[in-house]
């Protein structure tokens, strides 16, 4: 593993409130997390504001300062160096109004919506590799860090902490060897009136979760288990439930710079008469639904690996569409014990598990 120190910045990650709006005869404020901050003028009743405000970090990583002022707080450029960094900073939402208030939507920080600007001869692979090995997450700040959820309530008097997390994953293999920038940072919590979620035009459930699971039909005719992997905006990413087919090698020329051919001609063959976007899933996507290579409390991500023709258990899991960098003859997959893991390409020990992309017009 490449340990030369190398910087990462992270630019103008900013927390704000925005104005206070009237829709659906609720009141709602808009918490951001942004590149940029703005306020608005506050009904004297309709109160909530973020306190507290403060950043820590591990390994090698610089925290950057942190300010607030009232609905307004700012980070200023914090920098990860190595593996494992982290840099965490964690503030309150407070309710000093004399309204209860619940959230009404959230968005998470995504590190596919982020910019990644790098500075050197070999600014894309820098990008890359920055992107791939990106971390982002933002939760409560309490003992089992749950996820922030539509509902959620925020009563008159009331606190909760709030975490937002930027770190380098621990088992990445290189680090970049120039500056790379990261912007366009966001994230997004809206409060409005206790019981605004549920009224007409509020939003009910947050029916795009990770780990949400849906009957489709992919276009042959029968209807499987897929569930949310990923929420990509106007369309979200779905992995089946189960081992699709048999076992098969990643490629078979042992480079994994040639890409998954073998595994992903495999797919195409079990699923020619599917009508919807097929592909193998990411390291990333398996990885960022929990933030760790441990999947033990997701099984949802490692059940049903095939079935042979008298019903048992085949293979040991199933490939990802990703190689380990600097190990050019092994590639990611999903272990049978609910882990990530690396393995050589030519191995045919794991299976293929189908992850569709549709629209949410196609869920709704």
């Amino acid at each position: 593993m490449s340990r030369n120190t190398k910087t990462l910045i992270i630019i103008g990650l900013c927390v704000s409130i925005l104005g206070l709006t009237v829709g659906y005869a609720a009141l709602s404020s808009v918490l951001n997390i942004t590149g940029t901050a703005k306020t608005g003028t506050l009904a004297t009743n309709w109160n909530i504001k973020f306190k507290n405000a403060s950043c820590e970090k591990t390994g090698y990583a610089i925290a950057g300062n942190i300010t607030t002022e009232g609905t307004s707080l700012t980070l200023s450029d914090s920098v990860l160096v190595s593996p494992s960094d982290e840099v965490i900073c964690t503030f309150d939402v407070v309710n000093e109004g004399t309204i209860d208030a619940e959230v009404t939507s959230v968005t998470v920080p995504n590190i596919n919506n982020f910019t990644y600007v790098g500075s050197g001869t070999n600014k894309e692979n820098d990008e890359s590799i920055v992107q791939n090995g990106i971390i982002s997450e933002m939760k409560y700040n309490n003992e089992t860090k749950d996820e922030i959820q539509i509902g959620d309530s925020l009563n008159v008097g009331e606190s909760k902490s709030v975490y937002i997390k930027i770190s380098y994953k621990e088992e990445m293999m290189s680090l970049p060897e120039n500056d790379v920038a990261i912007n366009d940072i966001y994230a997004e919590i809206i409060y409005g009136q206790k019981g605004s979620s549920s009224e007409s035009g509020g939003e009910t459930t947050n029916e795009y979760a990770i780990g949400t699971p849906y009957q489709i039909d992919p276009g042959d005719g029968v209807e499987r288990t897929f569930y949310v992997l990923e929420d990509n905006g106007d369309s979200v990413s779905l992995i089946m439930n189960e081992n699709i087919g048999s076992t098969v090698a990643w490629n078979t020329s042992g480079n994994n710079a040639d890409g998954p051919v073998t595994a992903l001609a495999y797919l195409e063959s079990q699923t020619s008469n599917w009508t919807v976007d097929v592909s193998l899933p990411t390291y990333d996507q398996i990885y960022n639904v929990n933030n760790s290579g441990t999947l033990t409390n997701t099984p949802w991500l490692y059940e049903n690996l095939g079935l042979d023709e008298t019903g048992t258990a085949i293979g040991q899991g199933y490939w990802t569409s990703t190689s380990v960098i600097d190990d050019s003859s092994t590639a990611w997959h999903v272990f049978i014990i609910g882990v990530i893991a690396k393995h050589d390409v030519t191995g045919t020990i794991y299976g293929v598990r189908p992850v569709i992309t549709v629209s949410k017009d196609q869920l709704s």
